[in-house]
């Protein structure tokens, strides 16, 4: 009896050792980032099976075991998890349970990309998923929880530096970002009221509105004094009651473009990744600015502070029109003949 009670005692002893060799071993792989796909149901069994079967896993009964000791799955969220098949199982299953008190990792996103720019970017930090960062974005309840009255989170992902936990909750990140726009946003709406009055009598913007034309600003601007004029051409085109210039379109070549991200149409084909005549003439584009009267449905980026103020307080001018002159710079037209030759003396 004793005898056996001392052989199981020193299984045991084995066992836990050995356990506690596991828990902080290295995994499998070399860091590459894997996700998966975690349903309520999973059991610490079937867990251990499937981080397995993704190369996450050396031992899935150990595993299984240690998670079973440490309170099992349950504390692991639904959905797509980013993980790294370098991490050893204690940490692999503090991150499924995204427990307080990880490594976290700096992450920048600049002004005017947009949410696909910036969903990879988070992937390719070990952030979250991409597509589960996109799925958040369009998120119906989050975008209600937010007070956001858009379909979408784009336009409203502040462009900031962000120290964030790997494997973060997608649901979060957008919530951070969102909530960070609105308080940059809303002081610039305090401190420009009357821009935004004017922007409401004269051409029926509300907030959204003016969002939707920054972004167009922050793509087509490259330097901060040019922000204010590019959008009083914008604003000039929109308020051209005789009609002059082209029944009001904006003409830019970056609505397009953005456009082709979810519209997947022959005219967006482009073996260069340029802005073609085709891309940007398309009606079956809904973002195309050239085929389509007005603002885009949505925002096409997430634009800076700089970009919003400059909807809300232009530069007071004639201008219609603008070209590229090259190191960031455009030159400004309030004629067609001027923009005409402005192009050609581009092309000198």
């Amino acid at each position: 009896m004793r005898t056996g009670l001392i052989a199981a005692g020193s299984c045991l002893a084995i066992l836990l050792v050995l356990m506690a060799g596991f828990v902080l071993m290295p995994g499998p792989g070399d860091g590459k980032h894997v996700e998966v796909e975690w349903t309520a149901e999973t059991t610490s069994f079937q867990a251990a099976s499937r981080l397995s079967e993704a190369g996450l896993v050396r031992a899935p009964w150990l595993f299984g075991m240690y998670a079973a000791l440490s309170g099992g799955t349950s504390q692991v969220n639904e959905g797509v998890h980013l993980l790294s098949d370098d991490m050893s199982p204690r940490t692999l299953l503090r991150r499924l349970r995204r427990l307080p008190g990880g490594a976290t990792v700096r992450v920048a996103i600049p002004e005017g990309l947009n949410k696909f720019e910036i969903a990879r970017r988070m992937h390719d930090a070990g952030v979250c998923s991409s597509r589960a960062l996109l799925a958040a974005c369009v998120d119906r309840s989050l975008l209600t929880e937010l007070r956001l009255a858009a379909p979408d989170a784009e336009g409203y992902l502040f462009p900031a530096t962000y120290e964030l936990q790997r494997n973060a909750d997608p649901r979060e990140i957008v919530r951070r970002m969102v909530i960070e726009s609105d308080r940059r946003y809303a002081r610039l709406f305090d401190q420009f009221a009357a821009g935004l009055a004017d922007l409401k009598s004269s051409l029926g913007m509300g907030r959204h509105e003016a969002i939707i034309l920054a972004s167009i600003v922050e793509k087509e601007a490259a330097v901060d004094d040019e922000r204010p004029l590019i959008a009083s051409v914008f604003l000039n085109r929109l308020r051209d009651t005789n009609q002059k210039v082209d029944r009001r379109k904006l003409q830019s070549d970056p609505t397009a473009r953005y456009g082709c991200l979810f519209y997947k149409l022959p005219s967006c084909e482009s073996p260069d990744g340029k802005v073609t005549p085709a891309m940007i003439h398309d009606p079956a584009n809904p973002y195309s600015t050239y085929a389509h009267p007005g603002l885009t449905p949505g925002p096409i980026a997430n634009p800076g502070e700089k970009s919003l103020q400059a909807v809300l307080s232009p530069a007071q001018t004639r201008y219609q029109f603008f070209v590229s002159r090259g190191n960031g710079r455009h030159t400004f037209s309030e004629s067609f003949d001027e923009h005409r030759d402005a192009i050609r003396g581009g092309r000198k």
